[in-house]
């Protein structure tokens, strides 16, 4: 999913992977992905209704495609310069303490359980032009000109289990 600096969705991408084991001369798969692509091959293929049929050729396919389904996941990003709520444009260029908060929310739910997704997010951040970056639910790494970002939140999960180790691990904090 690549998202806007606001958290709403700009694009989604789905990369599927089917194994054929058996070496199946053709393979159907079931998927609502628009702008199918082979990944890996010239395999052929032919959509009709909600099925994919793959001409396999005893492989198997990698592919991709887009969706604009809504997803199971909403982000609300918010970013604070010197501890007053900005917008992004705001805060580009200045000095300062910035906080970024990614606070995912499951909208996913079976009973008074919610359905266990991960998120994960990854960024790198110019060393030259930050320091003293610390991460929530995550690790920054520098190899010293790039500090590369990655985290993940595990929205729902504290609320489902109610254990208190689980407790923000539906927030990603950068700052």
């Amino acid at each position: 999913v690549k998202l806007q600096s606001t958290g709403e969705v700009q694009n989604i991408s789905v990369t599927e992977h089917l194994i054929n084991d058996d070496k199946k001369q053709e393979l159907i798969d079931h998927s609502f992905l628009k702008d199918i692509e082979n990944l890996n091959g010239f395999e052929t293929f032919t959509i009709e209704n909600d099925s994919v049929k793959w001409n396999a050729a005893g492989k198997d396919i990698y592919y991709s495609g887009t969706t604009d389904r809504k997803l199971p996941i909403e982000l609300n990003i918010s970013y604070r310069l010197d501890g007053v709520e900005k917008t992004l444009d705001d805060i580009i260029g200045k000095s300062g303490k910035v906080e970024i908060r990614l606070h995912y929310k499951n909208l996913s739910k079976v009973g008074n359980l919610y359905t266990p997704f991960v998120a994960a997010v990854a960024t790198t951040l110019d060393e030259s032009k930050v320091s003293n970056v610390h991460v929530t639910n995550g690790k920054a790494t520098s190899n010293g000109r790039t500090i590369a970002i990655a985290a993940v939140a595990a929205p729902g999960l504290y609320e489902s289990l109610g254990l208190d180790e689980l407790k923000n691990s539906d927030e990603v904090v950068i700052s």
